[in-house]
């Protein structure tokens, strides 16, 4: 018997509930000069106005290979996208990292931050009191991922990790947790020292997710998404 598993994204809901917001003629009229005078800065001041909140080390991650940066906008806001493609992320222990995070853009120093998560932290029900910055591959990590795939290699039946388009290292005290994919991962540990893996998991292997649900709910109030070329 074919298998299911109905997935309910309690974000979809939090999201369309949010796109019910309705502001006064007023309002968007503010809104719609804001953005106007937003756009006349140019694509690369935006990007400026926004690196700061995700990186502090905003020059290198500007000019980083694996980041693709977009400028969005609409009738009442605009925002800047910040996508790590890093295939391999390492994580240390106790750290925690945006891969993509969007940054509301505004004339005054305030910005908003919306973002998906990573995480390697010590205690889930411990609060987390540094900087998130988006995830970067540094040489040091890089370095640390090839280690991880060597020992991942000397194992006859490992998954080629290096082939796969994306795959979290979280370092352990004595081993790597490896997960392969975001949505139904396959996940197993590396001893540090044997390169032995153990625990290995596939639950979903014979499972079928059935499709996710539209979105509930009017559109936007400023409209469509537009990206911003220049």
């Amino acid at each position: 018997m074919i298998k299911y598993i109905s997935l309910v994204i309690v974000t979809l809901f939090a999201k369309s509930m949010m796109c019910q917001v309705m502001y006064t003629k007023e309002e968007l009229k503010q809104f719609q000069k804001e953005v106007k005078e937003i756009k006349k800065m140019g694509r690369a001041a935006i990007i400026r106005m926004a690196v700061n909140e995700v990186s502090g080390d905003p020059e290198s991650l500007l000019n980083d290979e694996n980041v693709h940066i977009s400028v969005w906008y609409n009738d009442v806001e605009v925002k800047v996208e910040f996508i790590d493609n890093s295939p391999i992320r390492y994580l240390p222990y106790n750290s925690k990292y945006y891969y993509r995070v969007e940054v509301g853009v505004y004339l005054s120093e305030r910005r908003s931050l919306t973002g998906r998560i990573i995480d390697n932290l010590a205690q889930e029900d411990n609060p987390y009191d540094k900087d998130v910055y988006l995830y970067r591959t540094t040489k040091e990590k890089q370095k640390l991922v090839d280690h991880v795939i060597k020992l991942n290699n000397s194992n006859k039946k490992a998954f080629p990790i290096e082939n796969a388009s994306v795959v979290l290292v979280r370092e352990q005290e004595k081993y790597y947790d490896i997960q392969i994919r975001m949505d139904y991962p396959i996940i197993y540990k590396i001893n540090k020292t044997s390169g032995k893996i153990y625990d290995y998991e596939d639950i979903y292997q014979d499972f079928y997710p059935t499709p996710l649900p539209d979105p509930i709910g009017p559109p936007h109030p400023g409209g469509a998404w537009k990206e911003m070329k220049e």
